[in-house]
């Protein structure tokens, strides 16, 4: 990237690129997938096990002011990045209620989160961020599993699985980790200190 395309781009994704942030709520689902939290609604693991998370994300958000400062949101950008994540989550609940009433041989779902997976990738200027539209593919793959034979339809990553905790676990720690990098890279001597 050119020096003013660079500089446009890491101030208007800089929240998003902070990756590692993600990384502990990731693992924190990874647990929940491979049952070290307990059964579902056992709070007496998962509760400070998310607390935990809830550190270090604070945590790592101060070595991402120290390290590489902070950025100043667009006027228009503060509504917007908090409409969109809610936005999402309602497309994402529909998408879980069509699962639960319509039962169909596939994940509906799963096939909408791949869909915000791939628009996340798409709708980025420049779109160096590929391992979203990776993981779109991926999801989208599992999402259709059922009509191979593999899997239980329309269920195969319905929460609250375990199928379904482990892959929100990797995408969050694969995609957080590789946003870091793409942070990283972003400056001319890649700060890491």
């Amino acid at each position: 990237m050119d020096n003013p395309t660079r500089i446009r781009y890491i101030t208007r994704n800089f929240d998003a690129l902070q990756g590692l942030k993600m990384v502990p709520f990731g693992l924190y689902f990874l647990a929940m997938g491979a049952g070290w939290l307990g059964k579902q609604g056992d709070l007496s693991l998962s509760m400070p096990a998310f607390l935990l998370a809830l550190l270090a994300y604070w945590l790592i958000g101060r070595y991402y002011r120290r390290n590489f400062g902070r950025v100043e949101p667009e006027k228009g950008r503060v509504v917007f990045n908090f409409l969109l994540p809610l936005m999402i989550l309602l497309l994402l609940w529909a998408a879980s209620y069509v699962d639960y009433s319509m039962r169909l041989p596939v994940s509906i779902f799963g096939l909408t989160l791949a869909l915000v997976l791939f628009a996340w990738w798409w709708l980025q200027e420049p779109r160096n961020r590929v391992h979203y539209a990776v993981m779109a593919g991926l999801v989208a793959l599992i999402s259709l599993a059922p009509l191979g034979g593999i899997g239980e339809g329309w269920s195969i990553i319905q929460p609250p699985g375990n199928l379904f905790h482990l892959l929100v676990g990797v995408i969050l720690v694969i995609g957080g980790i590789l946003d870091h990098l793409v942070l990283i890279k972003s400056f001319p001597q890649g700060r890491t200190a």
